[in-house]
């Protein structure tokens, strides 16, 4: 019979917390269709007689959706994991 010696090892644990913005395409969306009223209210300010009554519905629809992006609550989700190294 033969005998082995083994070497000792520490069984080290980390931990890894990662996190990530789960609702970010709702704040995009947002953004990109402020973008889109700020075009079209340039678009209207072209015209030789532009419709006040319509860019002044566009800029209420656009100051509604920038509050909306300034006032939005981001949803966080975090994970963990561990794992085991040998040293």
């Amino acid at each position: 019979m033969q005998k082995i010696k083994l070497k000792e090892v520490d069984i080290v644990e980390v931990e890894h917390i990662s996190e990530r913005i789960v609702n970010i395409s709702e704040l995009e969306t947002i953004i990109e269709n402020a973008c889109i009223d700020i075009q079209i209210i340039q678009k209207e300010l072209k015209k030789a007689d532009p419709p006040i009554s319509e860019i002044d519905r566009l800029a209420e629809r656009l100051k509604a959706r920038l509050f909306n992006a300034k006032s939005f609550e981001f949803v966080v989700e975090q994970r963990k994991a561990i794992t085991h190294t040998d040293n």
